[in-house]
């Protein structure tokens, strides 16, 4: 296992409960930043870059092991007490690589978002299609960012998003489209809380996807109308959600 120094920003007070946030593929931790803003009164929020995003390493060969991706997160979590453990689409795949090699017992619960445990879907393989267009890079990018929510985001925070996708280099990308991992199993051994919310409009990984379906005991949360970034269509709506969720595990 060989854990990369991950970029990192923080938002809260680190006497409050801790929450590890884990954006998708080839975003930031810039994602985050609204949910930051909304939950940091109550919260200690940790949001990296994963390895080969934003402004952490780009090593060419990286990216196909398991235990390296978990091993970046086990540094993250071994300084909190008992964090929430957050993945948004791929960042779900990430919390799942984590539980397959260290166990959930240093977790107060998991929440995966617009995420999946199974095979990677055929929506989501196709959604990430024009991004793999090196000839047209910014393009293909805005195109997937636009794909993330039902309507579209402001102007300001889809350019934003649009500019640290872009960070993401082209054998990143490649690197992460060959990783086809099946969680299933690592699901199904999830023993703290675990929350899934989904968007019902979402067409990165439709609902039926969901990783609720492989999480034994599992609150399954749905969002009518709206797509695969629910804290950036229904920010306070979300936070409540993940608010209590979080409240109630810790106990």
């Amino acid at each position: 296992m060989t854990a990369l120094p991950l970029h990192t920003v923080t938002a809260g007070d680190p006497v409050h409960p801790p929450i590890v946030l884990l954006h998708g593929f080839s975003m930031s931790h810039a994602i985050f930043a609204p949910l930051m803003a909304l939950l940091s009164d109550r919260f200690y929020l940790i949001a990296p870059d994963l390895r080969g995003h934003g402004l952490s390493p780009k090593p060419v060969d990286a990216y196909a092991s398991s235990a390296d991706w978990a091993a970046d997160i086990a540094q993250i979590i071994a300084p909190l007490d008992r964090p929430v453990l957050l993945g948004w689409s791929m960042g779900g795949r990430v919390v799942m690589d984590y539980i397959r090699n260290y166990g959930d017992a240093a977790l107060t619960g998991t929440a995966l978002i617009g995420s999946y445990t199974g095979p990677v879907p055929a929506a989501t393989k196709a959604n990430r299609g024009p991004m793999f267009d090196e000839g047209n890079r910014p393009a293909g990018t805005a195109a997937f960012v636009r794909a993330c929510t039902k309507a579209p985001l402001d102007v300001e925070l889809s350019e934003l998003l649009t500019a640290e996708a872009l960070l993401c280099p082209h054998h990143v990308r490649l690197a992460l489209a060959d990783r086809n991992e099946d969680y299933t199993d690592t699901g199904r051994n999830i023993r703290v809380p675990a929350l899934v919310l989904h968007g019902d409009a979402d067409a990165i990984v439709p609902p039926e996807a969901s990783a609720a379906h492989n999480i034994l005991g599992v609150t399954h949360i749905i969002y009518e109308d709206i797509g695969h970034t629910p804290f950036l269509e229904a920010p306070d709506r979300f936070a409540a959600d993940l608010s209590a969720f979080a409240l109630k595990a810790r106990g």
